[in-house]
């Protein structure tokens, strides 16, 4: 249990949210950056055409609900910091978990990260129509250019 406590006290909670909202953002940008290429991949068919700007919609519509949780979870990363400033200096892991589990509800639960979840959430929602936190597929083209081998 040293270890536990030792990351208690070191902050660990807090950097591990720190550290996802950042990969939230990161991965948040890549996915829009890959809609954008996608919306302007050039071809004549139409029903090609169609499917890619569905698919970049659909890369959007990602991107704004991984943005959503990189909010989320800097809202987190705010409590669990408040939180670690207060139980960094305790002596032992009892008084830790004792501050951590019974003097206020757990971090995650608290107003701050409800509201940012619910104001995320349905930011992303009004502005792409949907949430969506599975990657989408990417559309299957099947072309032929190809010819048909002759008889030998």
């Amino acid at each position: 249990m040293l270890w536990l406590e030792s990351g208690l006290r070191n902050g660990i909670i807090p950097l591990c949210c720190g550290g996802a909202s950042v990969c939230f953002c990161a991965y948040g940008i890549q996915v829009q950056i890959a809609a954008l290429q996608w919306s302007v991949v050039p071809t004549d068919d139409a029903n090609i055409k169609r499917q890619y700007k569905r698919h970049a919609l659909d890369l959007q519509q990602h991107a704004a609900s991984v943005a959503a949780l990189s909010i989320i979870s800097a809202a987190a990363c705010r409590e669990a910091t408040v939180d670690w400033r207060q139980y960094s200096s305790f002596s032992s892991l009892g008084r830790i978990e004792d501050w951590l589990f019974r003097k206020r509800p757990p971090f995650f639960l608290r107003v701050s990260v409800l509201v940012a979840a619910s104001a995320t959430l349905f930011g992303a929602t009004k502005a792409t129509g949907r949430i969506r936190m599975w990657q989408p597929q990417r559309p299957v083209i099947i072309q032929s250019t190809s010819r048909v081998p002759p008889n030998v």
